[in-house]
Protein backbone atom coordinates (compact mmCIF):
# COMPACT_ATOMS: atom_id res chain seq x y z
CA UNK A 1 0.00 0.00 0.00
CA UNK A 2 1.30 3.46 -0.85
CA UNK A 3 2.03 5.70 2.10
CA UNK A 4 1.68 9.47 2.29
CA UNK A 5 5.01 11.24 2.68
CA UNK A 6 4.34 12.53 6.19
CA UNK A 7 3.07 10.87 9.34
CA UNK A 8 0.64 13.79 9.77
CA UNK A 9 -1.13 12.71 6.58
CA UNK A 10 -0.70 8.97 6.98
CA UNK A 11 -2.07 8.55 10.48
CA UNK A 12 -5.49 10.21 9.98
CA UNK A 13 -6.12 7.98 6.98
CA UNK A 14 -5.28 4.81 8.86
CA UNK A 15 -6.90 5.88 12.14
CA UNK A 16 -10.28 6.90 10.70
CA UNK A 17 -12.81 4.39 12.02
CA UNK A 18 -14.77 2.36 9.50
CA UNK A 19 -17.95 3.75 11.07
CA UNK A 20 -16.93 7.24 9.88
CA UNK A 21 -15.96 5.95 6.43
CA UNK A 22 -19.34 4.22 6.14
CA UNK A 23 -21.17 7.35 7.29
CA UNK A 24 -19.38 9.54 4.72
CA UNK A 25 -20.12 6.98 2.00
CA UNK A 26 -23.78 6.80 2.96
CA UNK A 27 -23.58 3.10 3.83
CA UNK A 28 -24.27 1.02 6.89
CA UNK A 29 -21.00 -0.20 8.36
CA UNK A 30 -21.98 -3.81 7.67
CA UNK A 31 -22.54 -2.95 4.00
CA UNK A 32 -18.99 -1.63 3.77
CA UNK A 33 -17.67 -5.04 4.75
CA UNK A 34 -19.86 -6.71 2.15
CA UNK A 35 -17.58 -5.07 -0.42
CA UNK A 36 -14.25 -5.15 1.44
CA UNK A 37 -13.09 -7.85 3.86
CA UNK A 38 -10.83 -5.50 5.81
CA UNK A 39 -10.05 -1.83 6.14
CA UNK A 40 -6.72 -2.49 4.40
CA UNK A 41 -8.61 -3.95 1.43
CA UNK A 42 -10.71 -0.78 1.29
CA UNK A 43 -7.67 1.51 1.42
CA UNK A 44 -5.87 -0.53 -1.24
CA UNK A 45 -8.93 -0.42 -3.53
CA UNK A 46 -9.19 3.34 -3.01
CA UNK A 47 -5.50 3.80 -3.84
CA UNK A 48 -5.85 1.62 -6.95
CA UNK A 49 -8.89 3.59 -8.17
CA UNK A 50 -7.12 6.94 -7.65
CA UNK A 51 -4.07 5.62 -9.48
CA UNK A 52 -6.20 4.50 -12.46
CA UNK A 53 -8.02 7.85 -12.63
CA UNK A 54 -4.71 9.71 -12.54
CA UNK A 55 -3.28 7.56 -15.33
CA UNK A 56 -6.40 8.16 -17.44
CA UNK A 57 -6.15 11.91 -16.89
CA UNK A 58 -2.46 11.93 -17.78
CA UNK A 59 -2.99 9.90 -20.94
CA UNK A 60 -6.19 11.63 -22.11
CA UNK A 61 -4.41 13.59 -24.85
CA UNK A 62 -2.33 10.68 -26.08
CA UNK A 63 -3.80 8.56 -28.88
CA UNK A 64 -3.89 4.92 -27.77
CA UNK A 65 -2.54 3.46 -31.02
CA UNK A 66 0.64 5.50 -31.20
CA UNK A 67 4.00 3.94 -30.60
CA UNK A 68 5.64 4.29 -27.19
CA UNK A 69 8.25 6.57 -28.75
CA UNK A 70 5.59 8.85 -30.25
CA UNK A 71 3.84 9.01 -26.88
CA UNK A 72 7.09 9.91 -25.15
CA UNK A 73 7.75 12.56 -27.81
CA UNK A 74 4.31 14.02 -27.12
CA UNK A 75 5.06 14.31 -23.43
CA UNK A 76 8.42 15.90 -24.18
CA UNK A 77 6.87 18.66 -26.31
CA UNK A 78 3.58 19.26 -24.48
CA UNK A 79 4.87 21.86 -22.06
Amino acid sequence: MARPKSEDKRNPILETPTSEISKQAGLAEGALFAYFKTKDDLINALYHQIKLELADAMMSGCPRRRSVRAGCDMWGTAR
